[in-house]
């Protein structure tokens, strides 16, 4: 692979470049905030997912803390990157690549970034809030449903069969 990607929005080229040339790849801040890679998409695709991966996990608070591992900001930088991958590819007309590129974005960047340090925990260790929330929300959407029926009547809407139409 041998790209420039543009950011979207406001990123830091140079920082950009650090993260994807600590993954083994070529990268170097080019004119007008672009960076340009030059490397293998697979290697590139699993530097950010260990990073993601790295980032998801933390429940011990070393990402914000400063602890070492992968920060907020490299996820940023990664998902800038792929974001950047997924528009290029669909522009040259590279669907598989794009398809890729856009899994990696959606379904491994942002998760980790935006649910970072939440313990995933099975349905038996939660059974009684979980059935307080469907019972609140049959109760509510029943409710719901009965005041919409209640306020057309009160209009004079109904759902019957209108009556039969006679031939004159």
């Amino acid at each position: 692979m041998d790209l420039g990607v543009a950011p979207r929005d406001f990123a830091d080229a140079g920082a950009i470049a650090a993260v994807v040339s600590a993954s083994g790849a070529s990268a170097k801040a080019l004119d007008a905030g672009r960076v340009g890679i030059t490397g293998d998409l697979g290697a590139i695709a699993g530097a950010a997912i260990d990073a993601a991966d790295a980032v998801f996990a933390d429940s011990e608070g070393s990402v914000r803390a400063g602890g070492g591992g992968p920060d907020l900001e490299a996820i940023y930088a990664w998902w800038i990157v792929f974001d950047g991958l997924t528009r290029r590819s669909t522009q040259e007309e590279q669907t598989a690549k794009a398809n890729f590129t856009k899994y990696v974005s959606t379904k491994i960047l942002e998760p980790a970034y935006n649910f970072r340090g939440i313990q995933a925990r099975g349905l038996k260790a939660s059974v009684v809030p979980v059935v307080a929330l469907l019972v609140f929300y049959l109760g509510t959407t029943i409710l719901y449903g009965m005041s919409i029926l209640f306020l057309f009547e009160g209009l004079g809407i109904n759902a019957s069969q209108g009556g039969r139409k006679a031939e004159v």
